[in-house]
């Protein structure tokens, strides 16, 4: 319950991974892709350990979902806001989702060194 919790916030609050409409500071993009990268690799490593290897489409379906459970979150947190309609165009939204997918899956994905 955790993990799927972990990752509808940082998809609430890592939302947009980068801008696509609007400069934003260095700073801040490199802040919140560092967040999000990071809370992908973690991810990615809690599903390896409640999925196992072996359930590849579980994790994507979930990831998927999970993140559009946190983008929607975000939309009805900023409701009414301006912000809305620059953060939440399409490309921006297919952007967070697809990258952070497959950042997760990549990190799923990763075997662990030999010890």
């Amino acid at each position: 319950m955790f993990v799927f919790a972990f990752m509808v916030f940082i998809n609430c609050c890592g939302f947009p991974l980068y801008n696509l409409n609007k400069e934003w500071p260095l700073t801040l993009v490199a802040l919140n892709l560092y967040t999000v990268v990071a809370s992908a690799a973690i991810l990615g490593r809690m599903l390896r350990w409640l999925f196992g290897k072996t359930k590849a489409w579980l994790v994507t379906l979930a990831t998927v979902a999970f993140s559009c459970v946190g983008l929607a979150c975000r939309f009805l947190l900023e409701c009414g806001e301006v912000s809305n309609t620059y953060n939440f165009t399409l490309p921006n939204v297919v952007l967070h989702v697809v990258a952070f997918s497959v950042l997760v899956f990549v990190f799923w994905a990763a075997r662990e060194k030999e010890q």
